[in-house]
């Protein structure tokens, strides 16, 4: 059990179960992405506090179809054309801007159109890592997304391109896992290798898992490294239940908590959690990403709501204020290659991101529908 909470079992029904706080998600998901949305059809960056959108984002597109696919799937009501929102995404394949991780997204949400543009996507992303030099350079939940949609697509696409892509995608997020640490690290170069975030952590785990479940780990060696990562991020879970954010990958610690954000406590948790819980049947994993939850309603350390099912709003999290949050990371960073850092008390300087961001809607729809049990 982690840091002595009580776990939370197929037979809790508490107010309000589980079950009855995913769908609420998942309503309120559905009811907001609309309101994100663009003309052109692409989905934004996100809608400040007291603005309209901003910003014109590929990835929280394809995250948003990805979402949406699930949630279609479970027969979920939305208001979207997939066809439409698929269209726009392939229209930016060969855009200088769409990264590889961004194709390991497409890649991932094509699948579920049958894979009727893998090949092509694959030919893309190949010529994309073979220009920009190695795997090393990209980004860990990027990495992540690219073994991920490598792995869905085994289905559809000839196993030429795409098995020697993910041979090399799983062999270096493997090599990403700092052996003393248990926790993965960020890309090959720079300073900042050694201190990732929680979504390197959460992407990562599910990855493997993903690829585990799928028949693709022969050795086991990916539920391995997975669960080593998981074990380690359960012994890190705040007393809160929150998941901090950024991690000092060779000591194995946290090194600065914020910003928490939502999506990692609703959904990339989750995600990560239950995918360990299914390849391994060990329920700890699932238990904590769902008494992390609570986070969300109250157990923070501002006693807050951030989702507010009756008004349908949401915020992005909690973090700190404008102008503190880039000089305190970088001042721990710093202490952290000198001793562990000490957890931080001070609330003072802490307040609510009102900001709304439609990854957050899309990465909901995929952790929770048709999966509301706690069981699943």
């Amino acid at each position: 059990m982690t840091k002595g909470r009580p776990a939370i079992s197929d037979e809790v029904d508490g107010p309000p179960p589980v079950a009855e706080r995913a769908r609420a998600l998942e309503r309120l998901a559905t009811s907001r992405l609309p309101s994100l949305q663009l003309a052109d059809g692409l989905f934004c960056e996100r809608i400040p506090a007291d603005g309209s959108p901003t910003g014109r984002s590929l990835q929280n597109t394809v995250i948003a179809l990805i979402g949406l696919l699930r949630a279609e799937e479970h027969g979920l009501e939305h208001q979207h054309h997939l066809g439409a929102l698929r269209a726009g995404v392939l229209s930016a394949l060969r855009s200088p801007e769409t990264t590889a991780g961004d194709l390991g997204l497409i890649l991932w949400a094509e699948s579920r159109f049958e894979g009727r543009e893998s090949e092509e996507i694959l030919g893309i992303l190949r010529d994309r890592l073979d220009s920009s030099g190695d795997l090393g350079a990209v980004p860990g939940r990027e990495l992540a997304w690219i073994v991920i949609g490598l792995t869905e697509t085994r289905e559809w696409a000839d196993l030429g391109t795409g098995a020697t892509l993910l041979s090399a995608a799983r062999a270096e997020l493997l090599g990403r896992l700092h052996p003393k640490g248990m926790l993965f690290r960020e890309t090959g170069r720079g300073p900042h290798r050694r201190f990732p975030n929680f979504e390197t952590q959460s992407f990562s785990i599910l990855a493997l898992t993903r690829l585990a479940r799928s028949g693709g780990d022969p050795d086991e060696s990916a539920l391995e490294v997975a669960v080593a990562a998981g074990d380690r991020l359960l012994e890190l879970q705040m007393e809160d239940g929150a998941w901090p954010n950024v991690y000092d990958a060779a000591r194995g610690t946290v090194v600065e908590p914020f910003d928490l954000r939502c999506v990692h406590q609703d959904a990339l948790a989750p995600l990560a959690m239950r995918g360990l819980t299914s390849a391994t049947g060990d329920v700890r994993y699932r238990d904590a990403a769902l008494a992390g939850m609570e986070w969300l309603w109250g157990q923070n350390v501002l006693g807050v709501d951030l989702i507010q099912f009756e008004e349908g709003r949401f915020a992005d999290g909690i973090g700190r204020r404008d102008g503190m949050d880039r000089a305190f990371l970088q001042g721990r960073r710093a202490l952290s290659y000198v001793r562990p850092v000490p957890a931080g008390k001070s609330t003072s300087k802490l307040e609510v991101d009102r900001d709304q961001r439609p990854d957050h809607l899309g990465w909901i729809l995929e952790a929770w529908a048709g999966k509301e049990g706690i069981g699943s």
